[in-house]
């Protein structure tokens, strides 16, 4: 082999080795992009759900604020009926173990304990109505 022989393998292997190089170096910025475009679209999602986790957290709020208010109603309708003037026959203060207070107390303790979302009253004309119509619980004598 001459000279000359080595002398133009020897530059095409040095352009094959460049170009090899190229497509190394254009690959690398090819992924490099790719990845910033990766870590944009992870910030937008995790925006999106930290937005999204703001509103369940505000609609929980409201919620267990509704459900307070809707047990306050209910104790203070108990206590209106506590407070109520006594039939007749009855005007005596009810004792602890008198069928209607141990009614009352229960309906009581069900209603702050399901919150009054029940949508139809008890078969027995006790319980709660639907919390949607702002109706609560329905106390009888």
């Amino acid at each position: 082999m001459t000279r000359d022989d080595q002398r133009a393998r020897s530059s095409s292997q040095a352009q094959s080795v460049d170009l090899a190089i190229n497509r190394v170096l254009a690959a690398e910025v090819a992924a490099r992009e790719a990845i910033a475009a990766c870590e944009r679209e992870a910030e937008q999602e995790i925006a999106a759900a930290e937005l999204e986790s703001r509103a369940i957290a505000q609609s929980a709020e409201r919620r267990m604020q509704r459900a307070q208010r809707i047990a306050d109603q209910g104790i203070e309708r108990a206590l209106e009926q506590l407070r109520s003037p006594l039939s007749e026959t009855a005007r005596s203060s009810p004792s602890h173990d008198d069928p209607r207070v141990l009614k009352l107390a229960s309906v009581l303790a069900e209603e702050v304990t399901d919150f009054g979302l029940r949508s139809a009253p008890r078969a027995d004309g006790y319980g709660t109505s639907s919390a949607t119509s702002g109706k609560g619980s329905k106390v009888r004598g």
